[in-house]
């Protein structure tokens, strides 16, 4: 299985090696597809998003073997442009039958997601096995857009055999102010000659950092600072990546290229002095997925996202075993693959640290 995500991420090198022209294909291929069997899906950024539809779709035809899917990979930025020009245009043909959506960025204006998107509440769906923030998150005027996958709680990844050369431990840096993380930084960077975090100049987190904090970290080579999803996937790809700051989505590109096995371990997030306990806990609120109003085979679309995404257990702990896919199937929970210790986080149960994490984040989100 995870030979097949490393299979995904060579694909996708090799596809953005290639440039960005065609990104969303002719008209053609822009929509659904014309076979009756097949739905159309775009995903985007890392590529255990496709592994996770192309598990589901493998499932689904195991009782419908004439089904299929064709995934495309798309950047999130080029999703939310068509989205938009189809809200305001009215034109949805270019929109393929299903979309993964980040939900708390999906569209400006919620007027507009009746014309962009299906009313889930009809596709048989138990909603009250998902999370109930989640579902929340995707409703609007009383009506249910989305399908939750994954929860997006925002964790402190660090590897411990790198901090051991400096004498730290993972407890060094739980509860702890942003000016101790780059004090304990230049340690790190004194003992290894590595740098402490890879940040995107744009983002959630880079929102997070205080701007004195930030750019006394990037003036003493504490901080590393990268301008695209490409440059951040090849800094998170070394051997010598100290921490990152990111949610699960990123446990694929660890797991899978194998980088640290056994050395990583999670705790919460720095925080400022004035935010108190819960400046230590935050979510980007997970993606979610929908089907649009461009589909045409509705009842094909609602049925498959029913008995895969919709309702098996199963899938969702092959997910999480091979991509580190932390789903919103609360059914998820009572597995072992979900309570039980991690090898790869230096045996720590993650997920459910994870999951406490996303709970203390969605307190702070609602006072």
């Amino acid at each position: 299985m995870k030979r097949r995500i490393l299979a995904l991420m060579t694909a996708m090198t090799m596809a953005l090696s290639l440039g960005a022209c065609g990104l969303f294909g002719t008209e053609k291929e822009q929509g659904t597809s014309e076979d009756e069997n097949t739905l159309t899906v775009w995903c985007w950024g890392q590529p255990s998003w496709q592994y996770a539809m192309e598990e589901a779709a493998a499932m689904y035809q195991e009782e419908h073997p004439e089904f299929r899917i064709a995934v495309t990979e798309h950047s999130w930025e080029d999703i939310q442009k068509q989205l938009q020009e189809a809200g305001s245009s009215g034109d949805v043909t270019a929109l393929p039958d299903i979309l993964l959506v980040r939900d708390q960025e999906l569209v400006e204006d919620t007027d507009q997601m009746a014309d962009l998107f299906a009313d889930l509440s009809e596709s048989g769906i138990d909603f009250s096995q998902f999370d109930e923030h989640k579902t929340q998150q995707t409703t609007v005027d009383d009506v249910l857009y989305g399908l939750p996958m994954d929860q997006g709680t925002m964790v402190l990844m660090m590897r411990t055999d790198l901090l051991e050369k400096a004498g730290l431990t993972i407890d060094d840096f739980t509860n702890i102010t942003w000016e101790a993380f780059n004090e304990m930084g230049r340690t790190v960077l004194e003992k290894t000659g590595q740098p402490m975090l890879v940040v995107r100049a744009s983002g959630r987190l880079r929102e997070r950092i205080p701007d004195a904090v930030y750019q006394t970290m990037k003036e003493d080579g504490v901080l590393i600072e990268v301008e695209s999803e490409d440059q951040y996937l090849s800094a998170v790809s070394g051997e010598d990546t100290v921490a990152l700051i990111d949610n699960c989505e990123i446990f694929a590109e660890l797991m899978n290229g194998n980088i640290g096995a056994g050395n990583w371990a999670l705790t919460n997030l720095p925080a400022e002095a004035e935010q108190g306990d819960g400046g230590h806990y935050d979510t980007d609120g997970g993606c979610s997925w929908m089907v649009t109003a461009n589909c045409e085979k509705r009842e094909l679309a609602f049925d498959f996202l029913k008995n895969t995404f919709g309702s098996s257990t199963d899938l969702y702990e092959t997910l999480l075993e091979d991509a580190g896919l932390l789903g919103s199937y609360l059914p998820l929970r009572q597995t072992r693959t979900f309570s039980g210790p991690q090898a790869f986080f230096d045996n720590q149960t993650i997920y459910v640290l994870l999951t406490d994490f996303n709970e203390r984040a969605l307190q702070v989100q609602q006072q």
